[in-house]
């Protein structure tokens, strides 16, 4: 792996220092919601959803495509965990991982998580596809209350774009009436130079194929946003939720012959059950 063992250590330290988690998570808002079911094992959580999104095609696309939308949340003993969501706001970690450190406030650990890649369709036919890759990574995370801060770092481990990416991010979860609750969320993504080249750069190659102009990138920041979330209970342990994200590129990202358009929506529902 080319990235600095540095860079790993100098994230985790600086969220190590201000960041989560609660032992449910907050996107759900099921810390004051009786569980649907009592079968469970003691030590077990789980929440299972289902739903619609409409996104961009890709990052920077002007084209949207609407989106399945399955989620699980599984937690064990309030140290394994297997998150899996597109949809949940202001999960403070996700993927398949394990908490060294958890208390009320506060917890950090490993997780791999999941990149998807990029489909060679569109406005940039030709370009070539970007296959799904595994990445491994810290997260850390602190909770005191309705506000949190969160933070994560992946790095590829096939080979897809042999670079790290990650994201930073900050939230306040308040009940609007005991059935509602209301979260925003603010977050900012970065990647490494390999990263940020494969999504949004343009090789020589490339350009000759597709008729864009040749394009490099550097390491650092390519997306902020902000984002928003209404969950309704609709009986014990069942719920409803819409959510609702702006996000714009920035940096590279935003100057690249890629982006057709900055600023991307995002627009989902979906419901689940907390057993």
């Amino acid at each position: 792996m080319r990235v600095s063992s540095v860079v790993f250590a100098c994230f985790f330290t600086v969220l190590a220092g201000s960041a989560l988690a609660q032992a449910r998570y907050p996107a759900l808002g099921q810390d004051d919601v009786t569980p649907g079911s009592p079968n469970l094992p003691q030590d077990l959580e789980l929440t299972v959803a289902g739903g619609v999104g409409y996104q961009p095609e890709y990052m920077g696309s002007d084209d949207y495509d609407a989106i399945f939308t399955p989620a699980i949340h599984l937690d064990y003993k309030q140290r394994a965990f297997l998150v899996v969501d597109r949809q949940a706001m202001m999960v403070p970690y996700e993927g398949l991982g394990v908490k060294m450190i958890a208390n009320q406030d506060f917890s950090a650990g490993f997780n791999l998580t999941y990149d998807g890649g990029r489909e060679d369709e569109g406005d940039i036919a030709g370009i070539g596809e970007l296959d799904w890759t595994v990445l491994g990574g810290v997260f850390a995370a602190w909770h005191p209350g309705p506000f949190f801060v969160r933070g994560q770092l992946g790095y590829d481990l096939m080979d897809e774009f042999d670079s790290y990416k990650g994201e930073i991010g900050a939230g306040y979860v308040t009940p609007i009436n005991p059935r509602l609750r209301g979260m925003i969320d603010v977050s900012a993504a970065f990647g490494g130079e390999d990263f940020n080249q494969a999504y949004f750069g343009v090789t020589g190659g490339q350009a000759v194929a597709t008729g864009l102009p040749a394009f490099g990138t550097e390491a650092g920041f390519y997306r902020v946003g902000v984002g928003g979330t209404l969950q309704y209970t609709v009986t014990q342990g069942a719920f409803v939720q819409g959510v609702a994200r702006l996000d714009t590129l920035v940096g590279d990202a935003a100057d690249g012959p890629i982006s057709d358009d900055d600023t991307m929506l995002f627009l989902g529902a979906n419901a689940g059950y907390h057993f």
